[in-house]
């Protein structure tokens, strides 16, 4: 069955028509605010066709709160669900995480680790088809915003190619940024290779882009992960729903 599958994130919401074979059709990503989401939303159910059922991920609390009451025709990830995967989290694990893990099923290696470059970059750890549990760190976008509103310094774009030796203060800056997290990430990704063998690593979110060809060492860059992790799961509640 054919679904309409929307995955709101903390900043973005990226949508798609999505078979049962998890193939991707009209992938649209779109930024929103607070006050515009409502609508924007309406209008992206609205390009549903008759026969497909529309799938909704809401990574914000307040945000799932607020659109589950008003779209009560839709069908919203919600924590009832059953799920392709066990976990012993012992805090609520945002949506965002459990559908990344839940698409990370489609790929059958015993040892995963997703990681994900969004508004926070997280790396979660799935082991023959159970959640471990894992990290949430700062994404690259919000590191840069957040160093440059304290410090009042400008930046240049962010980009793989920033030069080690910069000659200005913005590209310094943004370099800095970016070394600070690519470095990072890779002693990260190094300290679980340490610990899971033959560790199957996958890429996604909005700044994967930018550590695509910097060194990493990844066996699958997938941006549409979370929206195969949400379709994966309406699927595998379709009978108790």
């Amino acid at each position: 069955m054919k679904s309409l599958v929307i995955d709101i994130g903390n900043s973005t919401i990226k949508s798609s028509h999505i078979n049962s074979d998890l193939k991707i059709d009209n992938f649209v990503r779109r930024n929103y605010t607070k006050k515009s989401l409502p609508k924007l939303l309406r209008k992206i159910a609205g390009q549903a066709a008759v026969t497909e059922k529309v799938i909704v991920s809401v990574s914000n609390k307040i945000h799932y709160n607020s659109l589950v009451s008003e779209f009560s025709n839709l069908n919203f990830i919600n924590d009832k669900m059953r799920l392709p995967f066990e976990m012993n989290y012992k805090t609520d694990l945002g949506r965002d995480r459990i559908c990344a893990v839940a698409g990370a099923t489609y790929y059958g290696a015993d040892n995963i680790l997703i990681v994900d470059f969004g508004t926070a970059t997280t790396f979660n750890i799935l082991s023959k088809r159970h959640f471990k549990g894992g990290i949430i760190a700062p994404g690259l976008t919000n590191s840069l915003k957040c160093f440059t509103k304290t410090t009042g310094l400008q930046t240049a774009p962010i980009d793989s190619n920033l030069p080690a030796i910069a000659d200005n203060t913005p590209q310094a800056v943004a370099s800095g940024v970016y070394r600070l997290n690519k470095f990072g990430i890779m002693g990260i990704i190094y300290e679980f290779k340490n610990i899971f063998n033959d560790l199957f690593v996958i890429f996604t979110g909005g700044n994967s882009k930018h550590f695509l060809d910097s060194g990493f060492e990844h066996d699958v860059h997938d941006e549409y992960l979370v929206l195969k992790g949400i379709k994966i799961i309406s699927d595998l509640n379709e009978n108790i729903n």
